[in-house]
């Protein structure tokens, strides 16, 4: 359990590393750098808490009233086979009323972190990840509905290729090497693409500067 931990961890640490490097024009996956990556690691896990736990207290208040459980749409995904059963158990407005509002939620939530990850990325620091006022002021500088159009092309490309994944092969080598570099091509797309994303945004910050 511990093991796993640490090396999810140093994985996400180097997804950090991945977006850095694309932030300052990287084009390739940078090189491995241990200690960056577990101190990077650490902070995104916290980061990425303190962001998740708000949004579960959002959710809980809205979950309760309609009797469903607090998990996000993102965990109705992963876990279909109880997704559907809540379905079956709860009355249709009340299941579209948690979809639509759900929806909404993860989205915003989402949508903020990416730039909060990138910010711990390029500064590395944790303040700069909670500074809303800075999030709000990249965002604006280079505009709402261009990284809006940026961020759900990316939502919806790391979408597809989850689905993809449901695809089976009769040869079980041949099925984990399919699932594992679908499940790599998903984690660069990520921290890769919000990347190239922030790198536009500073890009308009200094413009705006000038």
């Amino acid at each position: 359990m511990i093991i796993q931990f640490m090396f999810n961890i140093v994985l996400w640490g180097y997804g950090m590393q991945i977006t850095r490097d694309r932030i300052n024009g990287g084009k390739r996956l940078p090189k491995l750098l241990p200690k960056v990556m577990l101190s990077l690691g650490v902070k995104l896990v916290i980061v990425s808490s303190v962001y998740v736990y708000v949004q579960g207290i959002i959710l809980d208040f809205i979950c309760s009233p309609l009797n469903f459980q607090t998990y996000d749409l993102e965990d109705m995904l992963w876990d279909l086979p109880h997704t559907i059963h809540e379905i079956y158990t709860h009355d249709p407005a009340s299941l579209i009323i948690f979809f639509v509002v759900g929806t909404i939620l993860f989205y915003i939530t989402a949508f903020f972190l990416e730039i909060a990850i990138a910010k711990l990325a390029d500064t590395g620091s944790i303040l700069e990840a909670f500074n809303l006022k800075s999030i709000f002021r990249s965002i604006h500088a280079w505009g709402w509905k261009k990284y809006t159009k940026e961020y759900t092309l990316i939502l919806i490309t790391v979408t597809i290729l989850f689905y993809i994944g449901i695809i089976q092969f009769d040869i079980p080598v041949i099925d984990y090497v399919f699932d594992t570099f679908l499940m790599f091509l998903i984690f660069v797309t990520q921290f890769m693409g919000i990347g190239a994303v922030y790198a536009k945004m500073k890009a308009a910050e200094a413009e705006k500067l000038e």
